[in-house]
């Protein structure tokens, strides 16, 4: 088939403005998968798809050639039964050093023998005395499987980070303190302190991973009371410790049919106003909001916050 450069280019031109970004979450037993779409400076999430972890290279990869997606900015995200994230005291040397020096308390931290892929970021505030960083380490073979599989599909792969930090880009917008409650389905539930798209404290709450197994009635019999003690401490933490001003706000998503029911039960507690996080961007696609990955549309959002941080610099 001949075609001109004319209309080669102005498929190359539509295709690019078509999907914006792509936003991976690699799940323990599935994998989700977001699309979106910009037009000028609206933004509409287009693609919710749902992949079994077994299969996910075969059916990803057909989708992927259906759509036409070869070129795609492509951003993935990992949950948390993938990897460690571990505080390390931060080592005395030059900054373009510390990303080698921590390689070796790192690898005496781990649970595993085998390979990892790492990586750190700074925490932007910390107990008095303390200097840290929040390492995160992947096996290796693992990242190296995806960032094959991205570069046979010809996905242009901008950037892998995990769940703690995706949940930073849905608050992007927010300069005072917010607090995410976030439950992947299967998974444990999250709790993250942000302020300015930094993540100020992290915490995996455990034994509330079958929140959904529970009416709203029974959750009032020393569950939310529970809950809301965790709560507190992490809030009492930020800003008795770590010298914070107060959180403002409390955004949960929790895959279970009593979460407004949770949401009223830990606004009444802690005196807070709580809400439902829900991602700032239209929704031109079925989804079901409570089984589908929040991870993923952090990730696809990176793309997003990235481009906005360039036009500000561009502007000034």
């Amino acid at each position: 088939m001949q075609i001109s450069w004319r209309d080669f280019l102005k498929m190359k031109l539509a295709k690019r403005n078509a999907i914006f970004a792509l936003g991976i979450s690699i799940g323990k037993d599935t994998n989700h998968v977001v699309g979106l779409v910009k037009q000028g400076a609206e933004v509409s999430w287009v693609h919710a798809c749902v992949f079994d972890s077994v299969s996910f290279k075969a059916e990803f990869s057909s989708w992927v050639k259906v759509n036409n997606l070869q070129g795609t900015p492509t951003y993935v995200s990992y949950t948390e039964s993938w990897y460690q994230i571990l505080q390390i005291d931060r080592p005395e040397v030059e900054e373009s050093q510390i990303f080698d020096a921590i390689q070796w308390p790192l690898k005496e931290l781990m649970t595993s023998d085998k390979e990892i892929t790492y990586d750190f970021f700074d925490i932007p505030a910390q107990v008095a005395g303390n200097h840290k960083v929040s390492a995160v380490a992947i096996e290796h073979e693992h990242v190296a499987k995806l960032c094959h599989l991205c570069h046979d599909l010809q996905l242009d792969l901008k950037q892998i980070f995990v769940e703690e930090l995706a949940m930073c880009e849905l608050v992007h917008s927010h300069s005072e303190a917010v607090m995410t409650l976030v439950q992947e389905v299967g998974g444990e539930l999250c709790l993250n302190i942000i302020k300015d798209n930094q993540l100020y404290l992290t915490r995996r709450l455990r034994g509330f991973d079958k929140l959904d197994n529970f009416s709203a009635e029974e959750l009032k019999m020393g569950i939310i009371e529970s809950l809301c003690i965790q709560i507190q401490r992490s809030l009492d933490f930020f800003t008795n410790q770590l010298r914070q001003a107060p959180v403002k706000h409390i955004f949960i998503s929790i895959p279970a049919d009593a979460e407004e029911s949770i949401a009223r039960d830990i606004e009444k507690v802690i005196d807070i106003t709580v809400s439902k996080l829900v991602p700032a961007i239209e929704l031109n696609t079925e989804v079901n909001m409570r089984d589908f990955s929040l991870n993923a549309v952090g990730a696809a959002m990176v793309a997003l916050n990235v481009q906005g941080k360039v036009s500000n610099k561009e502007a000034a």
